[in-house]
């Protein structure tokens, strides 16, 4: 999938060794030459961390943290949850659903 020229990465179900002590989710990886300089601009590589996002619903922030959510529970959840009462993601459960069977 491309956004305005970055290549989004499918999400990890797996912690990087060299981020496990760190607490970021979300890595953002531009390519550098040898000479340390950007290698191509235009080329940006996006990871998230599924196993680091912890949060329950009542935590939820921001609609990101919401599809983090979403991303790392579907598989276990028989309901859309209260705090996951949106258009979008009501359609998604109506989706997985019908995928499912």
């Amino acid at each position: 999938m491309t956004l305005q020229g970055k290549y989004i990465n499918p999400l990890t179900d797996f912690v990087f060794d060299e981020h496990k002590d760190r607490t970021e989710i979300l890595h953002t990886v531009k390519l550098k030459d040898q000479k340390n300089r950007l290698f191509y601009d235009k080329l940006t590589y996006i990871y998230i961390e599924l196993p680091k996002f912890t949060k329950i619903d009542r935590e939820f922030e921001t609609k990101f943290d919401k599809w983090l959510y979403v991303f790392r529970h579907l598989a276990n959840l028989q309901n859309c949850p209260i705090a996951l009462q949106e258009k979008v993601f009501e359609h998604l459960f109506r989706v997985a659903e019908i995928t499912k069977h």
